[in-house]
């Protein structure tokens, strides 16, 4: 049975239906021939994850308005909410507390440590660890009334005297390629060709202005054409190549064959009527 529908209808119909949820998350692929994965890729790389995700951010906002970019997405899940805490190490020295004994009672509010051990009704040893309740480890406001033991004293010194707390939002994971950290940008393409759409996210992302040691790449199907353009145009050339050197030893001329070798460019015009004929 032939489906009166293409793929890339059926697609651009579900993305019609499922856009007016609200909160939902989805992706179309009309293309599974693509490894499930989405033809328009870009990928960032640089040292700094968190310095990466303001720039996808920032592309992400741009490529939306790129005609038939459609389904713009991270390679990862949404940046998740962390804490983070900044130590002024000079204050901190003067004062007799080193980064390792704040980071050790960080260590203890949050993992919790071991303070002996139990024996419950039923005679079975259990080990007794403290922490912070859950509720405390959330608020950035019990964090910052943390104390922190001052070497050699008996005195305690709230987090927030020698640190600086911020909330904020970091990777959810951290993925690499070829040794660096790197943050992947996808898009389906719609109404417009894979190429086309491809094309304007490269332009796009080189006209960022990149940091030093950040940049860009093109990745997915778009890197996989590119390699495979590369290696035609290798074999093409190969291929004249090795037939003019053949000419060269029947004629015993290097001169002899060029007039052979000139009408090639002739024989693409026969090649492309019979693409237009057939409809190829």
């Amino acid at each position: 049975n032939t489906r009166s529908r293409s793929a890339k209808e059926v697609a651009k119909d579900l993305r019609e239906r499922i856009r007016p949820l609200v909160g939902a998350e989805y992706v179309v692929f009309d293309d599974l021939n693509n490894g499930a994965r989405k033809p328009i890729q870009i990928d960032f790389t640089g040292p700094d994850s968190r310095k990466l995700l303001e720039i996808t951010s920032a592309y992400m906002d741009k490529l939306r308005e790129v005609p038939g970019a459609v389904d713009v997405g991270l390679s990862q899940q949404d940046p998740k909410k962390e804490l983070k805490i900044e130590l002024d190490r000079g204050l901190a020295n003067s004062m007799g507390i080193s980064a390792g004994d704040a980071a050790q009672a960080l260590r203890v509010a949050f993992a919790g440590i071991e303070v002996g051990d139990w024996v419950d009704p039923t005679g079975e040893t259990r080990d007794v660890a403290v922490r912070l309740h859950p509720d405390d480890r959330m608020s950035k406001e019990n964090i910052e009334r943390l104390p922190i033991a001052v070497a050699g004293t008996n005195q305690m010194v709230p987090l927030d005297q020698i640190a600086t707390l911020t909330m904020g939002k970091g990777p959810s994971g951290i993925e690499h390629s070829n040794g660096k950290r790197t943050i992947t940008v996808s898009a389906n393409a719609q109404g417009r060709s894979n190429g086309e759409v491809t094309d304007d996210a490269v332009k796009l992302a080189k006209s960022f202005d990149y940091p030093p040691g950040y940049g860009m790449d093109l990745g997915g199907a778009g890197q996989d054409q590119q390699e495979l353009f590369t290696q035609m145009v290798i074999a093409l050339v190969s291929g004249i190549g090795l037939m003019y050197l053949i000419l060269v030893m029947q004629f015993g001329s290097f001169t002899a064959p060029l007039a052979v070798m000139l009408s090639l460019p002739l024989s693409l015009i026969g090649v492309v009527l019979a693409l237009l004929i057939t409809g190829s």
